[in-house]
């Protein structure tokens, strides 16, 4: 997941940086008010995100499925 997220980060400020330097060359594929838009929107998204997992990882998952207390030395490495 980690790999994921880092990669779209990565698409994203290479994008941005594209869009960057297209506009100190005075070429406009996007204007800025669609810019602003558009990451107004991601941020909401990301946050929609953040929430909805905090609010599943709290509410909604079950720990006591994963971890059997009655099997002892799960969390021992196999030597």
């Amino acid at each position: 997941m980690k790999n994921i997220i880092g990669i779209l980060i990565t698409l994203l400020s290479l994008a941005l940086i594209a869009v960057i330097l297209l506009r100190i060359w005075n070429i406009d594929i996007v204007s800025f008010d669609n810019m602003l838009r558009s990451s107004a929107t991601l941020i909401l998204l990301g946050l929609a995100i953040l929430i909805l997992s905090i609010v599943y990882s709290t509410f909604l998952r079950n720990n006591k499925q994963a971890y059997n207390q009655k099997t002892g030395n799960k969390a021992h490495p196999k030597l």
